[in-house]
């Protein structure tokens, strides 16, 4: 005799597909735990009960099965990660040999124009990077370039500011506590620990005023600036 299983076809609206279709697991034949209602909604509750998602608790015939083939597949998987993540700095460490980078902060390791940029960020192209360049130069930033590596630095009371051109859209600036040539691990560790505010391209009028603006806020909560107390955060 061949056994019917009750999750064969969704459930009726007499046995609990009131507002939508339900049905129970076709594995486990679980159910949701509400009180209110039998098997999962079709299709969106019972896949996320089979991939074992949310709180509709995961099929206990699947879950030992994905267990098993992540004890598999994970080791795999790990090592082409490292086998692709080697051969990414591989590539930028060539690219580094030829290519302009740029350095974003007294004790950060420099950039190149794609390289770590913000989320959904894209690099400017050199019409417009040349641009931003001259943006940064109206706005008093000096222009220092060693060997391949450039920075874009301006002096503001006792903080240092470092500009970011590459990203398309805006000017990223990023401000650091002006320390002497010779500085000591906590004062280092302090003026490691930046602040950042941005411009967008599209400002155009008293960019001098709105540049000074942003940065006398963002001043206000750096690290290690003085309190009234004389002390150093």
């Amino acid at each position: 005799m061949t056994r019917v299983w009750r999750w064969q076809k969704s459930l009726s609206p007499e046995e609990g597909s009131y507002l939508g279709p339900r049905a129970y697991c076709p594995l486990c034949e679980a159910g949701t735990s509400s009180p209110y209602e039998r098997g999962f909604s079709v299709p969106e509750g019972l896949r996320r009960h089979l991939v074992g998602w949310g709180n509709t608790g995961a099929c206990e015939v699947l879950e030992p099965i994905f267990g098993l083939a992540e004890d598999y597949w994970q080791p795999i998987f790990e090592k082409a990660r490292v086998e692709a993540e080697i051969q990414r700095k591989a590539r930028l460490d060539e690219r580094r040999e030829s290519e302009r980078q740029f350095l974003l902060g007294p004790y950060e390791k420099p950039l190149l124009v794609d390289e770590a940029l913000s989320l959904g960020g894209s690099a400017r192209d050199a019409p417009s990077l040349t641009w931003a360049v001259d943006r940064l130069g109206a706005l008093g930033f000096e222009t220092i370039e060693h060997d391949s590596v450039r920075s874009f630095t301006k002096v503001v009371s006792e903080c240092r500011v470092y500009a970011d051109p590459r990203a398309a859209g805006s000017l990223t600036f990023y401000v650091y506590r002006e320390s002497e040539e010779t500085v000591t691990k906590r004062r280092k560790r302090l003026n490691s620990r930046k602040i950042s505010f941005t411009m967008p391209d599209a400002w155009r009028n008293n960019l001098s005023d709105k540049f000074d603006t942003l940065l006398t806020k963002v001043i206000k909560d750096l690290p290690g600036r003085k309190r009234s107390g004389g002390s150093i955060l």
